[in-house]
């Protein structure tokens, strides 16, 4: 059972046994949000679940009907200029794909984050789809996260990216993610202290006409291109030499880094975190510096499935 006193501290004393969907919730917390909402949908379900046992958060915290209708709600406190994370599972993501796409278009003003998690071998039913290719499809960032760490601190960074860039980020999680526990620093709480208001601008809220949607697509791809000059340290290459190299994103990092120890080798490595848009210069170095790539799947923590 985590300390609901200390996942909601403002300053954190030490570190919190966390799983992913817990480290997201915090996420939120440190972010400074003033809506959280969602659907329910194992393996997502318990970040929604984590922050209604939190009382007196200082923001909103509520299922929806479903996730079309979550992810407009959040739409509409974003366009206000306040922050909101929107949670659902990836079959979730095809409910609400329609508002999705539109709103990746139109853009927003503040902070927007989607939390997808998706379940490879479909454990808790539904199809088994990888929402990587929504990202690719609403040319919407994607961060990755491979660890519960990692899952808040690029969930903060996520509602970061989406001001600048002035569109949704989504950050994908996997039934392994959400579900896994490890000891996480936490971070100070943001504090933000903003007015809602709403700008009336018909040619970004709108698709009234062609030109106003060549316009939006036009800027949804320079965004797109933005991201890459944002993301800093992430995505971080190694090059030592060896013949072989690696390209693993999300959990699949972790079995890599299992797999080099117990098989005693050490190739060239590139570890996804922001797996759309591509890192396409580090994976050109990559590929110049070794004879072989493997490209690691998402299902099986094995070596033999690399």
């Amino acid at each position: 059972m985590v300390d609901q006193n200390r996942l909601k501290a403002s300053v954190p004393d030490k570190p919190l046994l966390l799983s992913g969907n817990q480290a997201i919730a915090r996420a939120a917390i440190e972010a400074g949000v003033k809506l959280v909402t969602g659907y329910p949908g194992t393996p997502s379900t318990y970040v929604i679940e984590t922050l209604l046992k939190l009382p007196d958060l200082g923001f909103r915290v509520e299922w929806a009907i479903n996730e079309k209708v979550a992810f407009e709600l959040a739409t509409g406190v974003s366009w206000s200029g306040l922050r909101s994370l929107v949670t659902m599972k990836m079959s979730g993501l095809n409910v609400a794909a329609d508002s999705f796409l539109s709103v990746q278009y139109s853009g927003v003003r503040g902070g927007l984050v989607l939390y997808v998690a998706d379940d490879p071998n479909v454990y808790y039913g539904m199809v088994e789809q990888d929402s990587r290719h929504y990202a690719r499809l609403a040319a919407a960032p994607m961060l990755m996260p491979a660890t519960p760490q990692e899952a808040l601190d690029f969930t903060r960074l996520a509602f970061d990216l989406s001001e600048q860039i002035g569109r949704p980020v989504m950050v994908l999680g996997t039934t392994t993610l959400a579900n896994t526990s490890e000891r996480v620093t936490l971070g100070r709480i943001k504090a933000i202290a903003r007015k809602p208001s709403f700008e009336f601008d018909i040619k970004k809220y709108s698709k009234a006409g062609p030109l106003a949607c060549i316009q939006q697509h036009k800027d949804t791809l320079e965004a797109l291109e933005k991201i890459t000059t944002l993301i800093g340290g992430l995505n971080p290459l190694t090059l030592n030499g060896d013949r072989i190299g690696v390209i693993a994103a999300g959990v699949t990092w972790n079995y890599l880094q299992e797999a080099i120890h117990l098989e005693k080798f050490s190739p060239s490595t590139l570890k996804m975190d922001v797996v759309h848009p591509l890192p396409t210069g580090k994976i050109k170095r990559l590929l110049s510096g070794v004879d072989t790539v493997l490209i690691s799947k998402s299902s099986s923590p094995s070596l033999k499935s690399l």
